[in-house]
């Protein structure tokens, strides 16, 4: 079975955009706070009914620990679950991620310009300025098989709790049933 693609136009009528407009909310409310980058599949046009949700919120220099302490108000009420990764504590850079309450996995990826992430193209700037994205390193697409590649060095790694592993293994069952045993 395949999913129907809609394109960047159509993706309003996706059940994953009142959590993109929820999270879009939140980081124009929030001081600290710059722009709220789309990556991954809504960006580039091809974000489907199971799809998870990736973005990138650009913290104001100098403000990073301030804005990450504020990071669950990105989420809407009645979340199922909320997990964070973060890697360096040394680095302005994390990742706050959750389940929401129709089963969408959102990963909020919090960064400074000066942090050391590098934006991979196709994105999409949602809310502020979009030269706030230029202030970051900028890169080409990244090939799904690094990013693939990149995942599975998380889980072996032991990076990422049961649940996103659980997640991932759900949606790859709804996307290839065959391989589920269905």
């Amino acid at each position: 079975m395949s999913l129907p693609r809609p394109n960047v136009r159509s993706r309003e009528r996706l059940r994953q955009w009142p959590l993109i407009t929820h999270v879009a909310e939140r980081v124009a409310a929030l001081p600290d706070l710059d722009a709220l980058v789309l990556i991954g599949s809504f960006a580039k046009g091809t974000a489907d009914e199971a799809s998870d949700v990736d973005m990138v919120v650009a913290v104001s220099e100098s403000r990073f620990e301030a804005a990450w302490s504020e990071r669950h108000q990105l989420r809407p009420p009645g979340s199922l679950a909320a997990w964070d990764v973060r890697l360096d504590f040394q680095q302005e850079i994390a990742s706050h991620r959750f389940l929401s309450r129709d089963i969408v996995k959102v990963e909020i990826l919090l960064a400074t310009p000066t942090s050391g992430f590098r934006l991979a193209d196709p994105i999409d700037v949602v809310v502020g300025d979009p030269a706030v994205a230029g202030s970051f390193e900028r890169i080409p697409p990244i090939d799904p098989a690094v990013l693939e590649q990149y995942a599975q060095g998380l889980r072996d790694d032991d990076v990422l709790p049961e649940i996103e592993l659980r997640y991932s293994d759900l949606m790859g069952a709804i996307r290839d049933p065959a391989s589920s045993g269905s």
